[in-house]
């Protein structure tokens, strides 16, 4: 009976990946260009909840903290017959400071996007609307940041791009930060709400069509 479960249970693994293996050569696959699109962000400063749990008791402190600069770049895929782009992206992001005092470190971000919004080459302006989650990565030498790192964005932004590849997004996120005292049974999470600006530049790398009409 048991020797049939852990069977069971390795073919489900197997089908589990070879799901996602199948989705992601689907995604790839039906992609008919690549585009890297460098940018930089504006966060406004903002509030920030800081929620410590000492010993099972819990209490939320609120802190005002200054403005978050970002720099980095996403790489963007396009669907042939879809108005669907998808992508990976990674960047740098300032540290959360409060009248200089460091309440979040600085932090490499990672993660996924999904857009929605055919993107017209010939047109003003092509408006689109923007998903993205992900990760971030502590850049400090403080192991208290690295003992639990749960740590995530989540923003969503409306933009559009314009002539020349420029495009132009107003975004808003939320973040949350750990950071864990494990010796005295401390956690500190900081929760981050922000809304900001992002102008980017696509730098098209592959556009090759499947299918063309004359054929």
């Amino acid at each position: 009976m048991e020797r049939n479960k852990l069977f069971l249970h390795s073919m489900l693994k197997k089908i589990s990946f070879f799901k996602v293996a199948f989705l992601c050569a689907s995604l790839v696959g039906t992609s008919f260009s690549l585009e890297l699109r460098p940018f930089v962000q504006w966060l406004n400063p903002g509030d920030v909840t800081v929620s410590r749990e000492l010993k099972g008791v819990n209490y939320d402190v609120d802190l005002s903290t200054d403005y978050i600069l970002e720099g980095g770049v996403e790489l963007l895929f396009t669907g042939e017959y879809n108005p669907m782009r998808y992508g990976v992206g990674m960047g740098y992001r300032t540290a959360l400071e409060n009248d200089d005092q460091e309440t979040a470190p600085a932090t490499i971000p990672i993660w996924g996007t999904f857009t929605f919004g055919r993107i017209d080459v010939d047109a003003i302006a092509s408006p689109y609307m923007g998903l993205r989650g992900g990760t971030l990565i502590p850049l400090t030498t403080d192991g208290n940041w690295w003992e639990k790192p749960l740590n995530w964005l989540a923003g969503v932004g409306v933009g559009a791009i314009l002539p020349y590849g420029i495009g132009v997004e107003v975004y808003g996120e939320y973040s949350s930060m750990l950071k864990s005292f494990e010796e005295d049974d401390l956690q500190i999470r900081v929760n981050s709400p922000r809304f900001g600006f992002i102008l980017s530049y696509g730098i098209s790398l592959i556009h090759d069509r499947m299918y063309k009409a004359r054929e």
